[in-house]
This record gives C-alpha cells, structure tokens and sequence, in this order.
C-alpha cells in the first residue's frame, strides 16, 4: 500500500511542479523570443489581433492587449505553452482525485524520525527556492543597470521564478507525502456528506464518531472552497499586472497579497484544527 501511495504522490509531484513551471516559462520563452528579429507577419498579426478581441470580449473590456506589439508571435507561443501546463495541472488534479476515491483513507505509518527529517528538508528545499529567486532577482537588477538588454533580463527573471515555484511545489507534494493524517482529511472533499452519515449515523468507523465525521466534512469543504478563492484572486491578479499598466503599483498587489496570505493563515488554522480533533488515528 505504502509503494503505491508513494508512486502516487512523485508523479502527483512532477504532474504538478512541471504544470506551473512550464506556464511560467512560457512567460519566460515570450520574453526571451522580443530577442528575435521583428516580425511583422499580416497573418500572425490577424491572429493576435483575434485573441486580442475575444479576451477584451471575454473581460468586458477590461484587458486589452496592446496595438502596438513588436513581436506579436511571442504571445501565440506563450498561448501554446501555458495551455500545455494548464492541461498537465488539471490531469494531475484528476489523477488525485481518483486516487483520493479509490483509497479514502490510509492506515499505515510512517516512523516519526522519517516525518521530522522530511519537514526539515520540505522547509530547507522552500527556504533555497525563495533565496535563489532573490538571489536571481539582484543579480538581474545589477545586468539590468549594467545595460542588458530588457527582454533577456525579463526572461532570465521569469525563469529564476519558474525554477524557484517548481521546487516548491515539488517539494510541498513530494515531502509533504508523509503527513498521512492530512491525506484523509484531505480525502473528505471527494466524499459524499449524505453517505457518510449513512453508514456511519448508528456506528463509528476508523474510530471517529458519527457526527464528528460530519463536521470534519464541513471543514473540509471550507479549506477546498478558501483554497479556489485563493487560486482566483492570484491568477486574476496576476492577469491585471501583466495586461493592465496602471496596476503595477505597490498599492494594487500588497493588499492582494495580504488578503491571500489571510486566507492561507484560515486554511492552515482549518486544516490544523481538523487533524488534531478528529484524526484520532496516531499516525
């Protein structure tokens, strides 16, 4: 059981590290092809033009791409390649949950020694992710004043940030695999509420009472709904900083970042609360 679940959880990681860091690198790829000799192709140029009318379209006419692109087949790639990656993160979403179904719940143990020994690598491995992007970034400042040119730099940057989000996420899947108890709290989100007070309304199973089940199912649902809003708000607050000028202010993305790092503290307290009171299974 517990070689599958860890085969399960390694290609839950790479599905996942690799996903987000090839969308962020097909930033990076747009930026390093303004490197390229200007292309002024009418049909690349129709094309862009198109895209550009159904996002306007699609955001009201919120986001607009500009008219005035001296590459405009860096965005018909940057297209390709985060398709690629959003399509590699939802197959890795739905190979979870599959996962998730076919095994609720999980029974085994990890010796506490491996559990310590893989929080402290979790923690290193995300603490030399945020030093080398930081690292990256001041060097690049330095190249930038030095005179390199802006779309290297802006490549560079977005691949230092590519590599740092893979390790993170990678590490987070990966070694963060052993916290069995978080895997069944986890699990409940793919649980139907109904069935579980069914067969466990005039018993307990796995220890845990019958209405206790119902309540972990509550925070569950609450932890899964607070975890969208938090992927809605960065992604469209990434989408304005990108395509609208006026946003790149320190007075449009702190209180965004603020409010995501709020509702990342409540998932935590959620989740925290959760497993001390009704994963009664010492594992």
């Amino acid at each position: 059981m517990r070689i599958g679940y860890e085969w399960h959880a390694r290609r839950r990681a790479f599905g996942m590290a690799n996903g987000l860091g090839l969308i962020i690198m097909g930033a990076a790829t747009a930026d390093f092809m303004g490197l390229l000799p200007q292309d002024n192709s009418e049909d690349v140029r129709r094309v862009v033009d198109w895209i550009d009318e159904l996002i306007a379209h699609e955001s009201h006419e919120l986001i607009q791409l500009s008219k005035h692109q001296s590459h405009p087949e860096s965005f018909l790639v940057f297209i390709v390649i985060a398709a690629i990656g959003m399509f590699m993160l939802r197959n890795a979403s739905e190979d979870n949950a599959q996962y998730h179904e076919a095994f609720p719940r999980l029974t085994f143990r990890y010796p506490k020694e491996r559990r310590r020994s893989m929080r402290i690598a979790h923690v290193l491995g995300v603490l030399a992710s945020i030093a080398f992007m930081l690292i990256a970034f001041v060097l690049l400042h330095m190249a930038s004043n030095a005179g390199w040119p802006m779309y290297l730099v802006e490549g560079l940057r977005k691949t230092a940030i590519a590599i740092g989000a893979w390790v993170i996420v990678y590490c987070g899947c990966w070694l963060g695999r052993c916290n069995v108890k978080l895997y069944n709290f986890s699990s409940l989100r793919f649980a139907n509420i109904y069935e579980i007070y069914k067969e466990r309304k005039h018993a307990n199973a796995d220890g845990i009472p019958s209405h206790a089940s119902i309540r972990e199912k509550t925070l569950c649902d609450w932890d899964m709904n607070l975890g969208r809003l938090a992927s809605i708000i960065a992604v469209l607050g990434a989408a304005a900083v990108a395509y609208l000028d006026g946003t790149r202010t320190s007075q449009f993305w702190l209180p965004i970042v603020v409010v995501i790092v709020i509702i990342l503290l409540i998932r935590l307290a959620i989740t925290h609360y959760a497993v001390t009171h009704f994963e009664h299974i010492d594992l």
